[in-house]
């Protein structure tokens, strides 16, 4: 016997969740499957009584059509899967499915990876995105508070320690040469030579050598 699947709306007879091959069950151990789901309903709450709570998942577009991903870690678990249409405008539940996941062997090359789910985390930040977005957090700006007053002198700092030998700059341009008096020219007077004439004379040839 078939397992039963309510795909329909919790208000009138409107498919609202179905699976893509029009099957009415999910086999233990398969990865990313996915459900067609109608364009009112914006995300899908799974589960399957394992878990404490359900687990979210956006719902997506692709090609015109809206899909919602199913949590893999929900398909180890031969179980009753529970999958709950919500409309977050409203906040209502929109929609109501009930899917059988028969028993499978577990593939030898089975590696678990998990599909994108919502979590608080991220409701959070997509709400504080909207919200500046819309200038929510926006207000008028204050006045300009009064000043402190000045605080105290701070003692003060350790010296720093000797910095490195600066490089030696370059060499200077030579300077002019200097000039120096010539004696005779510029030194000796007639008087000067007069007395040391007088000198030798008295000297060597007055025999005082």
């Amino acid at each position: 016997m078939q397992p039963p699947c309510l795909c329909y709306s919790v208000h009138e007879e409107v498919e609202i969740l179905r699976k893509e091959d029009g099957k009415k069950l999910f086999y233990q151990w398969e990865q990313n499957q996915r459900l067609v789901v109608d364009e009112t309903c914006s995300v899908v709450q799974f589960c399957n009584g394992t878990l404490p709570e359900a687990l979210a998942c956006e719902v997506k577009e692709e090609d015109g059509v809206c899909y919602d991903m199913v949590p893999n870690i929900l398909l180890q678990t031969a179980a009753e899967l529970h999958a709950y249409a919500w409309n977050e405008e409203n906040s209502s539940v929109i929609g109501h499915c009930v899917f059988s996941v028969v028993p499978a062997p577990k593939p030898n090359d089975y590696i678990y990876t998990e599909v994108e789910l919502r979590t608080v985390e991220k409701m959070v930040l997509e709400a504080l995105e909207i919200a500046k977005e819309n200038g929510d957090f926006k207000g008028d700006t204050g006045a300009t508070g009064a000043q402190g007053p000045q605080g105290e002198k701070g003692d003060q700092g350790v010296q720093g320690e000797k910095g490195e030998t600066g490089e030696q700059g370059p060499q200077g341009e030579r300077g002019a040469d200097g000039y120096t008096p010539k004696r005779g020219t510029d030194y000796w007077t007639e008087a000067d030579i007069a007395e040391i004439k007088s000198y030798v004379d008295e000297a060597i040839l007055g025999g005082e050598w």
